[in-house]
């Protein structure tokens, strides 16, 4: 308390910076995803959209937001069984940007996260794999999201 900051001269400090656009999106029900396939996660929940640029199962970088994004996400199948492997990743545009994989024991929590330049009209879209020999569905919602994707615009 009683601490000051002071502005050195030639700097301005302006209000208003903001992390936009933002995306948070989530599941209210689970979705089945084949073993050995890659496969779109689809969220039907807009938690956080600020821009009216998410489109299950993609974000799209509006027109005149190009630059640096924080994403991330995550994935959990509904089952204990252990098996090797569950697999998150998101893809930009086509290319394989950031991935997240571990051994399934007693519903394990996967995720993902990195930054990423996007140039307007890029889509970032969040994908899960599964290789436990039958097909598996995500989860929605257990003690919070358990499932999710998102990111925001780094100012």
């Amino acid at each position: 308390s009683g601490e000051t900051f002071t502005v050195p001269t030639g700097v301005t400090i302006s209000g208003g910076l903001t992390n936009t656009p933002a995306w948070f999106v989530t599941k209210s029900s689970t979705q089945s995803v084949a073993d050995s396939t890659f496969t779109d996660v689809t969220f039907d929940t807009e938690e956080i959209d600020s821009d009216n640029a998410f489109s299950t199962p993609n974000f799209t970088c509006p027109s005149g937001k190009a630059g640096r994004y924080f994403v991330f996400g995550q994935i959990r199948f509904e089952t204990a069984t252990d098996f090797s492997y569950s697999l998150c990743r998101i893809v930009h545009n086509s290319t394989n940007i950031v991935a997240g994989w571990d051994r399934n024991d007693d519903y394990t929590t996967v995720n993902c996260e990195g930054m990423i330049t996007l140039a307007e009209t890029d889509t970032l879209k969040l994908q899960a794999r599964q290789q436990s020999g039958g097909s598996l569905n995500l989860g929605a919602n257990d003690q919070g999201h358990v499932t999710y994707f998102g990111g925001y615009k780094l100012t």
